[in-house]
């Protein structure tokens, strides 16, 4: 796969996990089938505008921080948001 469409989603698993979400759930939230979330967040396929933008809206971040931090400035900045504290699922 294209490295550019692998990277595009290179936050949606790390975020997912924080959260402690499946892609089952998540699939579901954003309007698409588990199989093709699975897909676009493993970079085997491009990800619609609708889907990222759903990502973004179930995670409480924008679409810049989405697609513009590395992983590690997304997750803190993540962590320490409202958001993240009444959202999480406790494993």
């Amino acid at each position: 796969m294209n490295k550019a469409v692998s990277n595009y989603m290179q936050n949606a698993r790390p975020l997912r996990e924080l959260y402690g979400y499946s892609q089952t759930y998540v699939a579901y939230v954003v309007g698409v089938s588990q199989s093709l979330y699975c897909k676009a967040e493993n970079g085997q396929v491009k990800p619609t505008f609708s889907l990222v933008e759903n990502l973004c809206s179930l995670y409480g971040i924008s679409l810049i921080d989405f697609l513009g931090k590395t992983k590690k400035d997304l997750l803190n900045q993540v962590m320490n948001s409202d958001g993240y504290r009444k959202n999480r699922v406790d494993t």
